[in-house]
């Protein structure tokens, strides 16, 4: 062995070179058996709401040649604290941990501690820091790309608003603000209100709204009334909402129970909200029993565009007459908007003594004779399938691969499947598109399964962009990514229109952009009125009853009210028309604004004399009948008069000649 002599500090030492080789395996090897642990993350800060105090975190445990086993704890100054997840490892892995915290809000700290139980003992540490919020869950629902909603949080309301959307993230507009948010993650939108993105679909959103307390509402709402939307849907906006089997018929053996499936679908553009689902027209057995039934399932708040819910419904004869078909109808009742909408499905059930499953056979007998003998079996509760496809999640360009397989032994099924109602195993998915896929075998219960594909994005342009009254409002849309032009279908209110132009009508609309492969996309157009102007002379002056005709610029609702206020005429149209009934000054106003006063005068009577005068004069007239009436009644009961004397005198005046008869005795005289 050969020794060296070393000096340390001014002092001379012999070391072994073998001790100073042993002593360096014993540093190593107590370093390269100890216990190795690494967490994710490490240390932990979290913030949850006290509705889910949880924390998820994984750990990679590795085991020595000295660890037995790992112990699993959390240390704590606060109690309550708890783990889930495996708490005593044997063997070393990766492995998944959910800290449980309580519901009080408030901060919590401590640690979570990996001890190895082995000779070794050695300890890995996993610090915490996580807060707990008073936030609470008060609404989850589906929102629409471009509809504008009403949120109610307690007493306060806004307006929200999803503007836009990719495959992760979504544009959102809240009381005046916008917000980008991505899927999974939150924004405080107000000091009492968090929303989170749950879940992001080609059409809209779901979005779950978090409180400290005040209860959550949203509604639909129309800017220009304060009211909900989609009021009235057109009958081919409804009908997507249906069974895949309108009739289904079958023969069962009296007391023998059968099981099929039915699914409902939602093809409509809207969100359907479930109302109830039941049989009616069933028969109900003296023992109580009815030979339809819905197994126990969980109906859903609403189906969403697309969006199926399959039902198990089972056919019990128990107690039925043979040779008697039964009838029974399964409805389902939902609500879009503010109309109701149902599906319903048909059954012709028959009952008969026995199903023939086998031949006839010849069976020896003793004898040599030979007898017939039927070969009887019971129907059995058909096999389940189920449909897979490959890719999983289908891309718009992926060629999809269609397989079946027995739902119990995952054995494949050689089902005849097809696919929108075409007799195919593979299809090329494209963009915005549902396949519904549908699989039948013998000894099965036939199976569906729908596939949507994603789709792309429209964008929707106007000019002029602050339109009035009677302007052409041209659309112009193009794909949200690439920005080229595409051809769509434009509607205003639900309504289509010609091409891509559009006459302005007041008021605030709905403009709608569907194009194939591509989501429908919405935006909010407000129209401003054009300003009413008087397009014939006004009247200054009027007489009582005489016709008033005033033309204005274009229809628009008018009033006109006399002297005390009161509305003597009113309309909407462009003309306005009334006749004063009596004197006063008339007020007239259009659209709620005062348009102009006109002074209405009743007519002069007898030659110019007003009303008043002409009762004075013949009331002078009267008294001076009467007067006259009373003088001469007076003047007839008055003493008669001596007749006047003769004159005594001479009258001097020459008297005419008064000619005398000619001829005859006495003339000449």
């Amino acid at each position: 062995m050969v020794a060296k002599l070393y000096r340390l500090g001014g002092v001379s030492m012999r070391v072994d070179r073998c001790a100073v080789l042993l002593i360096g395996l014993v540093i190593f090897a107590t370093h390269a058996f100890a216990l190795q642990v690494s967490a994710n993350p490490s240390p932990i800060t979290a913030t949850v709401t006290k509705a889910s105090p949880q924390v998820t975190f994984t750990a990679s445990v590795t085991l020595e040649a000295n660890d037995d086993a790992v112990a699993v704890s959390v240390i704590s100054a606060t109690p309550g604290i708890g783990i889930s997840g495996p708490t005593y490892i044997t063997a070393s892995g990766t492995y998944q941990y959910t800290l449980l915290f309580p519901s009080t809000p408030g901060t919590y700290t401590g640690t979570v501690v990996f001890k190895a139980t082995g000779s070794s003992g050695a300890e890995y540490q996993v610090s915490f820091n996580v807060a707990v919020t008073a936030w609470e869950s008060k609404l989850k629902d589906f929102f629409e790309t471009g509809v504008m909603y009403k949120i109610n949080v307690g007493t306060d309301g806004y307006l929200l608003k999803i503007k836009d959307q990719t495959d992760s993230t979504i544009t959102l507009y809240f009381d005046g603000a916008t917000y980008t948010i991505a899927k999974g993650d939150s924004e405080i939108v107000k000091e009492n209100l968090k929303i989170q993105v749950v879940d992001i679909y080609s059409s809209g959103a779901v979005l779950e709204f978090f409180t400290d307390g005040d209860s959550v509402t949203a509604a639909k709402y129309s800017e220009s009334t304060g009211t909900s939307v989609g009021t009235t849907l057109a009958s081919d906006d409804l009908s997507g909402f249906h069974f895949l089997v309108s009739k289904y018929s079958k023969y069962i053996q009296q007391g023998m129970a059968y099981t099929l499936t039915v699914a409902l679908v939602n093809d409509t553009d809207y969100r359907v909200y479930m109302k109830d689902i039941y049989f009616e027209n069933t028969t109900v057995t003296p023992e109580g029993e009815k030979p339809t039934r819905l197994e126990d399932y969980q109906m859903p708040s609403y189906l969403d565009p697309g969006q199926e819910l399959t039902l198990k419904v089972t056919v019990d004869t128990r107690g039925l007459d043979v040779s008697k078909t039964y009838t029974p109808s399964l409805i389902a009742l939902g609500r879009i908007g503010e109309q109701d909408v149902r599906a319903q499905v048909d059954f012709y059930i028959t009952v008969v003594e026995a199903v023939q499953t086998g031949e006839q056979q010849a069976t020896p007998t003793t004898g040599g004779s030979t007898s017939s003998s039927t070969d009887t079996s019971s129907t059995t509760t058909p096999k389940t399938m189920v449909i897979q496809i490959v890719p999983e999640n289908p891309q718009p360009g992926d060629t999809v691969t269609i397989y079946v397989r027995d739902a119990k032994t995952n054995d494949y099924v050689n089902a005849e499947v097809s696919v929108n109602g075409e007799k195919k195993s593979t299809f090329t998915a494209e963009w915005c598109q549902t396949y519904r896929i549908t699989a039948t075998a013998q000894g099965y219960v036939a199976t569906t399964k729908s596939v949507t594909i994603k789709c792309r994005n429209l964008n929707i342009t106007y000019d002029p962009q602050n339109p009035e009254e009677g302007d052409i409002v041209n659309f112009t849309v193009t794909d949200a990514d690439t920005g080229e032009l595409v051809t769509a279908q434009i509607k205003v209110d639900g309504k289509p229109i010609a091409g891509a132009s559009w006459t302005a009508v007041a008021g605030t609309h709905t403009v709608t952009a569907t194009a194939q492969g591509y989501s429908p996309k919405s935006l909010i157009i407000r129209v401003k009125e054009t300003p009413v102007t008087v397009l014939s002379q006004i009247p200054t002056t009027l007489q009582v009853n005489q016709e008033v005709n005033i033309t204005i610029s274009r229809e628009a609702p008018w009033e006109v009210y006399d002297q005390n206020g009161v509305l003597i005429a009113s309309g909407k149209s462009s003309i306005i028309q009334f006749s004063p009934p009596d004197g006063g000054v008339y007020t007239v106003k259009v659209e709620g604004k005062e348009l102009a006063q006109i002074s209405v005068e009743k007519p002069k009577a007898f030659g110019g004399f007003s009303g008043n005068m002409i009762w004075i004069l013949a009331g002078a007239g009267l008294l001076l009948v009467i007067y006259d009436s009373w003088r001469k009644r007076k003047g007839s009961t008055a003493p008669a008069k001596k007749p006047t004397p003769a004159t005594v005198g001479f009258d001097l005046r020459p008297k005419p000649r008064i000619a005398m008869p000619t001829g005859g005795e006495g003339e000449n005289q």
